[in-house]
């Protein structure tokens, strides 16, 4: 699927990217549906290869991730 953002909508895009990076690294997240996501997206995802954002909203999002656990326990 093409995908043509603005440069806001396009950072919208790093926490999926993040998500499924990690998830393919085995790391602290588990998400196989962001790395479907972007295997199926038609776009440049490299630019964020490497990018230090990534490290932190993958810690973001584990601990929300957490929350929503306790919160539905």
């Amino acid at each position: 699927m093409k995908v043509e953002l603005g440069p806001v909508q396009d950072t919208l895009l790093i926490p999926l990217y993040g998500r499924a990076m990690v998830t393919q690294k085995g790391g602290m997240i588990h998400d196989p549906k962001a790395v479907e996501i972007v295997r199926e997206l038609d776009y440049d995802f490299d630019k964020w290869k490497g990018d230090s954002a990534i490290v932190g909203v993958c810690l973001r999002t584990r601990m929300y991730d957490e929350e929503v656990r306790q919160f539905v326990a």
